[in-house]
Parts: structure tokens; C-alpha cells; sequence
């Protein structure tokens, strides 16, 4: 197609002298050419990255008296969990309260619900437990570890074995059992094609 460009705009003949080095220039563009487009995705991918991570440096820290921590408790019974007269937002400038006068108590070997409609304030009730809300007013006391489960979950670009055993040593009977039988996926993987269970990345799935 070159050739037929050249020869059709040009009033010079088409000699070796031309045709060679054009191939030559043809060959030496066709990797860069090639990987360009791979080059312009990993320039977007890279920027949207830094300004992930931009974003998350710059923001603000979270409210290092929003909870008291406590010795864990070691009896059955005693309280464990206390939130009194708690008053919260999500933005402190703005000062408009989404959570106001929560009173809360759970006690060691009790299973608390909280049931509402979507956008009641299910999520942002937990979340000032935990101290992500900024507290205006109230007392929130946690005693021992707390672990919290968001809704949206968080994976690695990983393999689904990886994502299991999250950087501790394989053990085929152990974590890795209990963690399938308990969460009953073991039937889940199952469906999978062979070898593709425990090594297939999860993007691929």
C-alpha cells in the first residue's frame, strides 16, 4: 500500500535504493507501533493510580478520639460494645448530623442485629462504632479487636488461592480447608475448570 502511495504520487521511479531502506524503517516501526496502544493503557491506568493514591494521602485523618478503647472483656456477659448519646457526620465542616442520640450496648456472647430499609443508617451506624464518622457529641467504647466487614468487598488481583491464604503459607489442611468449609465454597470452586480452582486469577473468573 506504500509503495502504491508512493508510486502513484510521485513522478520518480520506484528503485531499490528506495524500496529497501523503506523496508528496513518499516521493520524497525512495526515493535513500537505494535506496543503503543499497550503503552498509551498502562500511561491511563498509571494516572488514574497516582490520583487514587494522591487522594487518599492528602485526606484527612479520621478523629482520634471518636472511640475509647478498652481491655477486652473476659467474661460472658459483661459489656463489650457501648455507644452513649452519639451524635455523627460524615462531613465536620458542614456540622448537618446523619446519626444523632444513638444509645448502643452489646455484651460478650450476644449476637446484635440492626435491621432497617436501605439508606436508614445501617452502614453509617457501624461505620461510628468504628470511628470512621466524625462524633459531634457521645461516647463510643470498643473493649478488645474489632473486625469489620464492608459491604463491598476487597480483592486482590491475585489468584483465588492467594486471596485465602492473604500472604501465609499454603497449607492444603488447613486454613485452606476450614476457610472452604466453613464458607462453604467448596462447591463454588468446583464449578471451576481444573487447575483453574486454586491458580486461575480471579480477573479471569
Amino acid at each position: 500500500m506504500t509503495f502504491t502511495v508512493f508510486v502513484l504520487t510521485q513522478d520518480k521511479p520506484l528503485t531499490t535504493d528506495i524500496v529497501f531502506p523503506a523496508l528496513t524503517l518499516f521493520n524497525l516501526l512495526s515493535f513500537p507501533l505494535s506496543v503503543l496502544p499497550m503503552v498509551i493503557t498502562a500511561v491511563v491506568e498509571a494516572g488514574v493510580a497516582v490520583d487514587r493514591i494522591t487522594s487518599f494521602l492528602t485526606a484527612e485523618e479520621i478523629q482520634s478520639d471518636a472511640v475509647k478503647r478498652e481491655e477486652s472483656v473476659t467474661r460472658v456477659g459483661e459489656e463489650s460494645v457501648r455507644m452513649t448519646n452519639g451524635t455523627f457526620t460524615w462531613n465536620k465542616y458542614e456540622g448537618q448530623p446523619i446519626l444523632e442520640n444513638i444509645n448502643f450496648s452489646a455484651r460478650k456472647g450476644e449476637l446484635a442485629c440492626v435491621v432497617g430499609r436501605v439508606g436508614q443508617g445501617k452502614s453509617s451506624f457501624l461505620q461510628a462504632l468504628i470511628g470512621d464518622l466524625h462524633k459531634i457529641q457521645g461516647e463510643v467504647t470498643l473493649s478488645g479487636h474489632t473486625a469489620y466487614v464492608a459491604q463491598q468487598s476487597w480483592v486482590m488481583n491475585a489468584t483465588v488461592r492467594e486471596n485465602i491464604v492473604f500472604g501465609h503459607k499454603f497449607d492444603p489442611v488447613g486454613k485452606f480447608h476450614m476457610y472452604l468449609l466453613f464458607r462453604a465454597n467448596a462447591v463454588t470452586l468446583g464449578i471451576l475448570p481444573k487447575n483453574c480452582q486454586r491458580m486461575c486469577p480471579l480477573g479471569r473468573l
